[in-house]
């Protein structure tokens, strides 16, 4: 029940890592944020914006929808992995806000430990296209886990430089690990998934926002 409860208000009320984190140490536990009176969530210790706690009330009747979600996504082989499972990304838990919630289409190991992030514009030139590929396959050469995020441009190639040579690469997504963007990239997710992991801190389906293709650098960056 927990769970589900840390899915709605992630996923549900789209609590940013920073929220979340605020919500439950005022609360105590995810199912407590759920049943608390939207004054309080909202000028509470928790801080929360009047939108999201109006949306919690919503939410507190709707959490088959999260056990549903997550039968979908063991379907699709996706891990859903939350802050305090043993399975978590260990580089996320030293950030300042770690997300709740983490999907991952594929596998992580331990080997990723060993990481190296490429990223760079969307409009590379030919040249730097090269250089992007050639880099990341020189790193899976070296037993380097390459990290992007598979936008277009430098991404991509950084990616692909890693996947000819066999190695380990992973995408971390700004939007849902079930909705990869672009579109024209979706074959190379597959393959990503076959040879690292496709990772996302949102809910499944989410569209790409400016905000959130920010916010999983901080991802890629650790």
């Amino acid at each position: 029940h927990e769970q589900l409860c840390w899915l709605a208000l992630s996923w549900g009320a789209e609590l940013g890592p920073a929220a979340f984190g605020r919500a439950l140490k005022a609360h105590g536990t995810a199912a407590a944020v759920l049943e608390a009176d939207p004054e309080t969530l909202t000028l509470g210790d928790a801080r929360l914006k009047p939108e999201q706690a109006k949306a919690i009330t919503y939410l507190r009747s709707d959490l088959d929808s999260f056990r549903e979600e997550l039968r979908d996504l063991a379907l699709h082989q996706v891990h859903v992995y939350f802050s305090p499972d043993p399975g978590y990304p260990r580089p996320f838990r030293e950030l300042p806000h770690p997300p709740p919630v983490v999907c991952v289409a594929g596998e992580l190991m331990p080997i990723d430990d060993l990481a190296v992030a490429v990223v760079g514009t969307r409009t590379p030139s030919g040249e730097g296209a090269d250089m992007a590929a050639n880099v990341a396959h020189a790193l899976a050469s070296c037993d380097f886990t390459v990290v992007s995020g598979l936008a277009r441009g430098i991404d991509t190639c950084a990616h692909q430089g890693a996947l000819e040579r066999d190695g380990r690469t992973l995408a971390v997504l700004g939007s849902g690990v079930l909705n990869v963007h672009p579109p024209e990239n979706v074959q190379l997710g597959a393959r990503i998934r076959q040879m690292g992991a496709i990772i996302s801190e949102l809910a499944p389906r989410a569209q790409p926002s400016v905000p959130s293709l920010m916010a999983r650098n901080r991802l890629i960056s650790v």
